[in-house]
């Protein structure tokens, strides 16, 4: 477990070392970061991470169908379908099984 342990904080420290790297050392007249905010900037990549995302949902409806098809019809205005007015204990006490007859008496309100 502890070489487990080490070897998870030594993996964590040159993670960080990699991040502090790319964010600060340059690479030319820009550090790594400058480099990928300046290429993200440009109209084609906006272009390429609307596609992606748009052939994204395009196979996850494809994949999964369309998560609105499954919903149930609206009920339609005043119908039965109402939520029920009736306390919390009520219900409850509705869909608890019945107790035994040797049971305590329910305690009164």
């Amino acid at each position: 477990m502890v070489g487990r342990l080490g070897r998870r904080a030594v993996e964590a420290l040159v993670l960080l070392f990699a991040l502090l790297g790319f964010s600060y050392v340059p690479l030319g007249e820009h550090t790594g970061l400058e480099h990928t905010r300046a290429i993200m900037s440009t109209d084609a990549a906006r272009r390429a991470a609307r596609e992606l995302a748009h052939s994204w949902l395009d196979l996850r409806q494809r994949w999964l169908g369309d998560p609105r098809g499954n919903l149930p019809a609206p009920a339609p205005s005043g119908g039965a379908d109402q939520p029920s007015s009736e306390p919390l204990r009520e219900l409850l006490s509705k869909s608890a099984p019945a107790e035994p007859a040797s049971a305590e008496a329910p305690a009164s309100q």
